[in-house]
Order: C-alpha cells, then sequence, then structure tokens
C-alpha cells in the first residue's frame, strides 16, 4: 500500500525479489492479515489533512478490525496533519486518556 513513497530504485528491487504488488508474499507481511489474532481494543487518530500517511490507511486498519470482530475506534481531526496542532492534540489526548481508563488501566 505505500509503494507511493519509495523511490523507482526501491520499487524496482521489491519488484524484482518478490514480484509484483498483489503476491502472496506482500500479503504475508501485511499487519492486516494478522488482525484476527489482536486481542485488546485499538485506537486509531489520524489527521485528515496527513501527507505523510494517507487516512485510507487508518480506515483500511479500522474497517479490517471491525471485520474480525475487533473492539477498535477511529477518530479523524479535519484539518490535522501528521503531526496534530493544540486543539487536536487535545483532543486526541482526552479521548486517548478515556479509552485507556476504560480498556487498559484495570486490566488484567
Amino acid at each position: 500500500d505505500n509503494f507511493y513513497e519509495l523511490s523507482e530504485d526501491e520499487v524496482a528491487w521489491l519488484r524484482t525479489a518478490y514480484g509484483l504488488p498483489g503476491s502472496e508474499i506482500y500479503k504475508t507481511i501485511s499487519p492486516l492479515t494478522y488482525f484476527g489474532d489482536v486481542m485488546a481494543p485499538i485506537q486509531l487518530h489520524h489527521g485528515v489533512a496527513d501527507r505523510d500517511v494517507p487516512i485510507a490507511f487508518s480506515e483500511k486498519m479500522f474497517q479490517e478490525l471491525e471485520r474480525h470482530g475487533k473492539k477498535a475506534e477511529l477518530y479523524a481531526y479535519a484539518g490535522e496533519g501528521h503531526e496534530f496542532g493544540d486543539v487536536g492534540w487535545s483532543i486526541a489526548r482526552e479521548r486517548a486518556l478515556q479509552f485507556f481508563d476504560q480498556y487498559v488501566k484495570n486490566a488484567q
């Protein structure tokens, strides 16, 4: 999924070493393949204006977690990039603390 950020030489090397995108080897190294094994709740935060990582990546992860019946939350922040500003960070921080309190703090 992230061939877009590789150089032409890197893409050529990957294709020589592992074949075209969609080859079986790519599935074995993709984290999405193993989402069925996730045991803990997951919370995702993503800035809609992120130029480093497309929001589609977080949306795809969230959908795959849901498909496997996993507890997952996805929060998208309009106007936020890869690194959140003060307002987005404050909201994300509060949501993360609530998540921690609910699912992590007293987990056994």
